[in-house]
């Protein structure tokens, strides 16, 4: 899980740089976001000893079968 925090300034150019009045021509803006990643597992029960049918059919592929 993260967390962003943005700040951005958009300004006009002189007329941002002028005192006092100049707060008139500059916008701020603020945003938030979270992002989460999920990961999900799907358990496959096989024989003692044996590899699981995903890995077999990758196998048979590769020797051309």
């Amino acid at each position: 899980m993260s967390e962003e925090q943005q700040r951005t300034m958009q300004k006009v150019p002189f007329l941002s740089k002028i005192p006092l009045l100049g707060e008139l021509f500059k916008n701020r803006s603020r945003s938030h976001s979270k992002t989460e990643v999920l990961l999900l597992l799907t358990p496959h029960i096989t024989e003692a000893g044996a590899s699981p049918a995903i890995y077999n059919e990758g196998l048979k592929k590769a020797e051309g079968k």
